[in-house]
């Protein structure tokens, strides 16, 4: 029904919960390494790929964009 493979929605999920820890202020001090460890994610290089290809931009790059608006 959802079109997605198990694997795929699962990243998704974790994708959203990395966004909402890079978004918060408190959070600042935790590395984007950090943030994909809470986030669930066993590797950065799965996690770097999920994102950009989720939100066309690095999470980095997204922290940066969250944190100036």
């Amino acid at each position: 029904r959802m079109h997605k493979n198990f694997y795929n929605y699962i990243n998704e999920l974790r994708i959203e919960e990395s966004k909402r820890l890079l978004s918060d202020r408190d959070l600042l001090n935790f590395t984007i390494e950090g943030i994909a460890s809470e986030s669930g994610f066993k590797t950065m290089s799965v996690f770097y790929r999920f994102f950009k290809d989720s939100e066309k931009v690095t999470p980095a790059v997204y922290r940066k964009n969250a944190l100036t608006d």
